[in-house]
């Protein structure tokens, strides 16, 4: 059975292909897509890093639905932003929201005080909400990368929408070496947490759900 779906914003796109002809063979997007179709549910990179996490809520999960650039539901948010990836998964503990984020060369894109330099005042109103969702102080996370901040705001905000007690934010890095690690730790630094390569870590600073941050190696070999 087919679990992805593709956003429909006309009714044409209903009876579009899912082929997108705009896709740049061995970007990010073009990688994630092959990794995850070709899996038809979790790739194996990923499956074996949550497996061997010790974390009874991410073993095991089973993929539900998927849908490629899935906007997410954010107060203030005039843009709309997106993830790359977002999975409905069930595990031994209930329903998980993931976000996946895909990257081929370790870039996130701009710092949070780099992001809020254009429209500042519009986009203050967004970044308040963030911060109150992962319970971050705005000052803290000036030096973070906005991508992997919102990422992780978006997987608990749609774990509530869906009701799941687990939310997971998954950076799967085609990279082929570990540019952007860095980055990844210092976010992983705001919440109490050391970054692992290939493996699991629990933000400390939520609340009512557990959320997870997971970066994932991908050779491309299985």
């Amino acid at each position: 059975m087919d679990r992805f779906f593709v956003p429909a914003r006309e009714p044409e796109d209903w009876t579009q292909s899912r082929t997108n002809t705009e896709r740049k063979e061995g970007s990010p997007a073009d990688s994630l897509a092959r990794a995850w179709l070709r899996a038809g549910g979790f790739p194996p990179a990923v499956q074996r890093v949550l497996d061997a996490s010790g974390e009874d809520a991410l073993q095991g999960l089973e993929m539900l639905a998927a849908f490629p650039e899935y906007e997410l539901p954010l107060l203030g948010d005039d843009g709309p932003s997106t993830s790359d990836l977002f999975v409905l998964a069930k595990g031994r503990r209930g329903l998980v929201s993931v976000m996946v984020e895909g990257t081929a060369t370790g870039a996130f894109g701009p710092m949070v005080c780099e992001w809020l330099v254009e429209g500042a005042r519009t986009k203050m109103r967004l970044l308040s909400y963030l911060c109150e969702v992962l319970g971050a102080d705005i000052g803290e996370i000036q030096s973070a990368r906005y991508r992997l901040f919102l990422q992780a705001a978006g997987a608990l905000v749609v774990a509530e929408r869906f009701e799941a007690p687990t939310a997971l934010m998954v950076v799967h890095s085609f990279a082929g070496t570990d540019e952007g690690f860095r980055d990844y730790s210092l976010f992983c630094r705001l919440f109490s947490t050391a970054a692992v390569a290939d493996g699991v870590v629990e933000a400390h600073r939520t609340q009512i759900r557990r959320l997870f941050f997971s970066w994932v190696r991908d050779a491309g070999q299985d």
